[in-house]
Formats: C-alpha cells, sequence, structure tokens
C-alpha cells in the first residue's frame, strides 16, 4: 500500500468504520445507477437540450468524420467553404466516432462516451484520496458528491467534450501525485500523457489541475527546505516539472495549428485564438463585477453542486476547515488549496463561465472534493452513524434537483424548434448540396440534423451578406445552395436583402420558427 503523501484525512478511524464504509459504498452505488437512468431517459433524444449549440457543434463534426475520414483539420462544416474550423483535438470525438461506427445512434454514442467518462472519474478520485491519507469510505463519499452534482449528473449524458477531459485532467492529477510518492517513472509518463491529452482536448480544462499539481509541488518543496525526513529526493522534485510542464508547449503548438486552418476559411479568422482573447478570458471589469462574486460564483457552488442543500454543505466545509486549523494543518490546506483551484479557472476564464455553464465541470471536483474531506471530520466528530446521514441528504439533494432541473428532456416534453426544418431539408436537398441559414446565429443544430454542410450567415459574417447574396458559391466551394432556411431565432438580413436569393425558389417548409425555399 502506498505511503499517503501528505496526511489530510482523519487517521483514526470513527466507531463503525466497517458500517460506515459499507454505507458510503452503497451510496455511491445509488448514486452512479441514478446517473444510468439519467443515461436511459436521455437516451438518443436530441442533443439540443441545453446549449444545443455546443452540442449539435460537436456532434456535427463526428457525423462528417464518420462520413469523411479522421482528420486534424477534421470539418465543422457551417461557416462555409473550406469546412474545417477545428478547435479542439479530436480525443472525445475520435472516440464518440469508434462507438458509432460499431452501429450505435450518433446521438447516444456521444452521452455513452461522456458517461464513461465520468464513471471513470472514480479512480483518479479513489487514488488522490488514497494518496491523502484517506480511507475507503472517504474516497467513496467523495466519488458519491462528485457523481450526484447536478452538474456531472447532465453533462455526463451530454454530448460534449466535458468529462473526457475532467477524466484526463484527473489522471494527471493523480498519476503526478502518485509519482511524488512513489518515485515510479510509469506514473511520471502516465501524467506526461494524461496532461498532454486534456490540453489538447479542452485547454480550459488543463490549468485548474496543473495548479493543484503545482501546489502539491510546493508544498513538498516546503517539506524538502524544512530538511524534514519526509522530504522527497531532489531529483525527483525536479524531475515532476516535467510532465507539469511538457503539456502546454504541445497545447499552444495545436492551437497554432488550428488558427492557420481555420485561416483559410474567410469566415474563420474571427475565431482564432487572437479573435477570441476577450471572450474566453473576460475583462477585469468582469472579474471584478458583481455578476461575477454574487450570481456565478455562488450558483456554482450552491444549486449547480448541491442542489437545494447548498447550505449544509457549506456548513460542513467551514466546520471541517475550522476543525483542521486546530487539529491537522494538512488538511487546512488540502481544504484551501482545493477551494483555490476551483475558484482560479472561473477567475481566469471568467466570460466562458459567465455565459456557458458546462465550463464548471472543469472545476467543480474541487469543490466536491472539499466538502468529502469536510464530511471525514464530521464523522470523526459526531460520529459514524451521523455523517453517513449527512452524506445521504447531501446526496439525495443533489439527485432531487438534478430531476427536477432536466424533467423536460426526460419525459419527452422537450422539442427544439429547428428540427421540423431539418426534417425538411433532409427530405428535399440534395444530399451533396449545401445550405444556406438564416437568423440561427451560427447553430450547428439545423445542419446537424439536417445532414448537410451549411454556410450559417451570423454576426460573424455580417459584412459579407451582400457578397453572400450576390455570389454563395464562392463561399461553397463552387457549389450552388440547394436549399435556403430562413429562421426568426435570431438576427437575420432585411428581407429586401435577401430577395434576389429568393427569387427563383419556391417555399417548400414554413412554420411558426423557419422556413424552407429551394
Amino acid at each position: 500500500m502506498t505511503t499517503p503523501l501528505f496526511r489530510a484525512f482523519p487517521e483514526r478511524a470513527p466507531d463503525g468504520e466497517r458500517a460506515l464504509t459499507r454505507g458510503a459504498i452503497l451510496i455511491l452505488v445509488i448514486v452512479l445507477l441514478s446517473g444510468l437512468t439519467f443515461l436511459v431517459l436521455a437516451g438518443n433524444q436530441p442533443v439540443l437540450f441545453r446549449h444545443g449549440f455546443r452540442q449539435s457543434q460537436t456532434a456535427i463534426s463526428v457525423y462528417w468524420m464518420l462520413r469523411d475520414g479522421l482528420s486534424l483539420s477534421y470539418a465543422t462544416p457551417v461557416l462555409g467553404a473550406p469546412w474545417a474550423i477545428p478547435f479542439e483535438f479530436p480525443v472525445y470525438q475520435s472516440l464518440v466516432a469508434a462507438v458509432a461506427s460499431l452501429g450505435v445512434p450518433l446521438d447516444l454514442s456521444g452521452r455513452l462516451v461522456s458517461f464513461a467518462a465520468a464513471v471513470l472519474c472514480l479512480w483518479p478520485i479513489f487514488s488522490l484520496v488514497r494518496d491523502f491519507g484517506g480511507r475507503t469510505w472517504h474516497a467513496a463519499t467523495c466519488g458519491a458528491l462528485f457523481l450526484a452534482a447536478p452538474v456531472y449528473a447532465f453533462w455526463a449524458t451530454s454530448f460534449m467534450i466535458e468529462t473526457t477531459a475532467l477524466f484526463l485532467g484527473l489522471l494527471f492529477l493523480a498519476a503526478f501525485v502518485r509519482f511524488l510518492s512513489t518515485g515510479r517513472w510509469l506514473w511520471a509518463a502516465t501524467a506526461g500523457l494524461a496532461g498532454v491529452l486534456c490540453g489538447l482536448a479542452k485547454a480550459t480544462t488543463l490549468p485548474g489541475f496543473s495548479l493543484a499539481a503545482g501546489l502539491v509541488l510546493c508544498a513538498c518543496l516546503l517539506v524538502s527546505f524544512k530538511g524534514s525526513q519526509s522530504a522527497l529526493p531532489k531529483a525527483r522534485l525536479a524531475a515532476s516539472l516535467v510532465p507539469l510542464l511538457l503539456p502546454y508547449p504541445i497545447a499552444m503548438s495545436w492551437v497554432a495549428y488550428t488558427d492557420k486552418v481555420k485561416a483559410l476559411n474567410p469566415l474563420g479568422a474571427s475565431l482564432t485564438s487572437d479573435a477570441l482573447k476577450e471572450w474566453n478570458y473576460g475583462t477585469l471589469a468582469q472579474k471584478l463585477s458583481g455578476e461575477f462574486w454574487l450570481r456565478l460564483v455562488p450558483d456554482a457552488i450552491g444549486w449547480q453542486t448541491f442542489g437545494p442543500l447548498f447550505p449544509l454543505a457549506l456548513v460542513v466545509l467551514l466546520g471541517a476547515l475550522i476543525a483542521a486549523s486546530r487539529r491537522r494543518r494538512a488538511a487546512l490546506w488540502v481544504g484551501l488549496g482545493l477551494l483555490t483551484c476551483f475558484l482560479v479557472p472561473m477567475l481566469v476564464f471568467t466570460n466562458l463561465y459567465i455565459q456557458h455553464d458546462y465550463y464548471r465541470v472543469a472545476n467543480t471536483v474541487f469543490l466536491t472534493l472539499a466538502v468529502g474531506l469536510g464530511l471525514a471530520f464530521l464523522a470523526k466528530r459526531v460520529g459514524a452513524p451521523l455523517g453517513l446521514v449527512g452524506l445521504g441528504i447531501l446526496c439525495s439533494g443533489q439527485v432531487f434537483f438534478t430531476v427536477i432541473l432536466n424533467m423536460p428532456l426526460w419525459s419527452g416534453q422537450f422539442r427544439h424548434p429547428i428540427l421540423p426544418v431539418a426534417e425538411a431539408v433532409q427530405e428535399v436537398v440534395p444530399e451533396d448540396a449545401p445550405i444556406l441559414v438564416f437568423g440561427h446565429d451560427w447553430n450547428s443544430a439545423i445542419p446537424y440534423y439536417a445532414e448537410r454542410k451549411a454556410l450559417m450567415i451570423s454576426s460573424l459574417v455580417s459584412d459579407l451578406v451582400d457578397e453572400i447574396v450576390d455570389d454563395p458559391t464562392q463561399f461553397l466551394d463552387g457549389a450552388a445552395p440547394g436549399g435556403v432556411v430562413i429562421c426568426t431565432l435570431g438576427d437575420k438580413p432585411p428581407a429586401t436583402k435577401l430577395s434576389p436569393l429568393l427569387a427563383d425558389r419556391a417555399q417548400v417548409f414554413t412554420d411558426d420558427s423557419c422556413s424552407l425555399y429551394r
């Protein structure tokens, strides 16, 4: 058994530990089964419920990978030709394509990979708890709080990269800590590979885990400088810098490559890393704003993580920090470190966290670990039965809020307004003909469910509308548009501007949201 790197969890077991362990594992199994139930309910439903813009953008890339083959410059055909505007390295996309190639429906394939990645996160969580002196019931407690959190219960059943990147980030951190504990090079190699894949799969996920690894390394260096008998070999500490830093030059090289590919598309230049800098990082005003500190942070700590019982979680956490400050300083510093790793990604990528709640997948795990640590101290003070009851109450509140939040999808009541026009495009537009879409931003939902390449006329191309209307073929690799879709779901040019484009076309479909001209 590996010697703990630091003892953050209580060393002495509470009375009735065996029953507590069984109870914590039972709660974890129940939470896991509830997550599986959520996956079944979501099933092959359209991937448009909550941030359908982003889910369908990932899905359409996989769809065209299956059609055209895997490529680093993979197609996301929504902004005209050339069709490639890659963002993330296709780690998740390749896994989904592999599952879909077995005959599994594509939407379900994306959900299955997301769910599998979320469940796999339990392994590095258990490893980290062990390496910080935790017992089996501590690990099960942290795992249950993690899987039951509403932010994970939903996004683990979505067509999104998030949980795959999260697993890679957690694997990087767990392997990094295990390397420091054991000095085995296999763990250093695992940390380096997982860190590289995490940075490539989702660049915004890695920094929180790099920060956590850096804090652990700093703590080890501090012990070494004090000359303690538990100090780690200096060569091992120096070697740990390799997996810690290696992912960043590789991730930056990938970003430079994607910028070059995007620049080949007349509209893609507005999506390069330089063009999106303010969108990604936000402004100083946002970081200091009431919206950030009074809405985003409380919501991320509260409803999205612990549901309606979040005050109980905060009481547990605060009580644990107070208790740790008196009895076990390592626990105090680990708890504060976890809270730091939870907060810093939001301060770095402020606008992304404000605009899209799925970014919280990358950092909420640190908060659930901190509360898990708090429950360990609570159980030691009040006894195993009450500690187990606290865990059960918290997880029940998490699952309850997840059900309330997502019932429209799981009950079959949700039907996105673009689905009818997408079905119409499938019926009347030739398979190899691209489409033009006005009034739906550059949302991938229509071209994805229509299974057609598209030029979405949005604010990204507002200065090119006249050119597109006059000669759309120059933006479609010489092909004539097989159909024109005009929606009322977003901004679009005045009807007088579009009349030349529609002069020789007949309306073949219309509803309250969109019309199709052929």
